[in-house]
């Protein structure tokens, strides 16, 4: 909306992206400076990176059972090596809450320890 009020043209509807320069995408730092003026600007703290923000989500989606090999597909990783690393501790509580979950509903899991 606000690219269409400046008559800008973001082809790719990317979030981050600069009008008019060579490289449409901004890198790390340019972001890093611009959100950080904004969140001081709102005074939110604390003060979040693009890799912070980026690890953030990728936490979220495990959380919410997205499959690895779709998180290094999104995040651009060869394979889940590096994000199983990172986020094995949310893995192993992810799969503790869906057993407790299913044992306490009495689904199949229950059913067996009810037996």
């Amino acid at each position: 909306m606000t690219c269409r009020l400046l008559g800008l043209k973001n082809n790719n509807d990317f979030v981050f992206f600069q009008a008019g320069s060579k490289w449409e995408i901004p890198d790390e730092s340019t972001v890093n400076k611009r959100v950080k003026k904004i969140v001081k600007e709102l005074n939110i703290k604390p003060i979040i990176t693009a890799y912070g923000a980026r690890h953030t989500y990728g936490s979220v989606k495990v959380q919410e059972g997205v499959p690895l090999e779709v998180l290094a597909r999104w995040f651009g990783h060869k394979d889940t090596s590096m994000l199983r690393s990172i986020y094995i501790h949310l893995l192993e509580e992810t799969r503790n809450e869906w057993f407790e979950k299913e044992k306490t509903s009495g689904g199949q899991t229950g059913g067996q320890l009810l037996k």
